[in-house]
This record gives structure tokens, sequence and C-alpha cells, in this order.
């Protein structure tokens, strides 16, 4: 099968780039390597919980915000992902104990970004799909 309109050299490294992804989710899926698959998505979590910080951080408005979330750790930041339930895309959100004052906060904060048009466009999982608050 030739495709006459594409590049060569695209192809041959889609082709490549195809096999590479195969080839990683067969050696991730491996027993030996489920640990350190764990830890890549738990790792990838924590990031996603670190930029979460941050967005929420350039959002602050007064000074009783920021001192409130100078003491935000990673662990304080719901972990969320997106998912398919039932055929449609969702937001799973599971926030985990904190201050009801804190709680308060992240929901204000959250709201600012969602209402900015940057935000939404960069975190595109969001956009068309339903929260899901555990």
């Amino acid at each position: 099968m030739a495709f006459p309109a594409q590049d060569p050299y695209v192809l041959k490294a889609s082709c490549k780039t195809y096999y590479e992804t195969i080839r990683k989710t067969y050696r991730m899926n491996q027993e030996d390597n489920l640990q350190k698959k764990e830890d890549m998505i738990a790792a990838r979590r924590r990031q996603r919980r670190r930029r979460l910080i941050k967005s929420r951080a350039n959002v602050l408005q007064t000074e009783e915000e920021r001192a409130i979330w100078t003491t935000v750790t990673v662990d304080m930041v719901s972990d969320e992902e997106d998912a398919i339930l039932d055929g449609k895309p969702v937001w799973i959100v599971r926030p985990p104990e904190r201050s009801t004052e804190l709680s308060e906060l992240c929901g204000v904060l959250q709201k600012r970004l969602d209402a900015n048009q940057k935000y939404v466009l960069t975190h595109h999982a969001r956009v068309g799909a339903e929260r899901i608050d555990h």
C-alpha cells in the first residue's frame, strides 16, 4: 500500500513510534515490571497534582487566600483523572481529607480556573466531561 502524498520519513517515524509504544506497553505489563509501572503511574499523578497547585496559586486574590495556600502540599490536593464511564467522558475527582477551610478555598480557586478560557483550553480533559466527586 502506498501513500504518495505523505513524506516517507514521516511514515517511517510514525511506524517506529507506534512500534515503541506497543513494545513499552507489553514490557510494562510483564509481571517483573508491574511495580515499575505502578511507580510511573504514581509519579504521573503527583506531577498532575503539582501542576494543579501551581495553577490554583496563579488565581489567588487576597492575602488571606495566600496565607492558607502556603501550607498546601501535594498530598492535600485532589487526585484527578479522566476516564470513560458508561460510554461518556468523565473527570473523576478524589479529594483527600483536609480542613473545611482548605476545601472551600480549593473549590473557589477551581471555579476561577474554570472561568479562565486559557486554562480550560490547555486542560482539555475537563472540556465536555462530566465531573464526578467521590
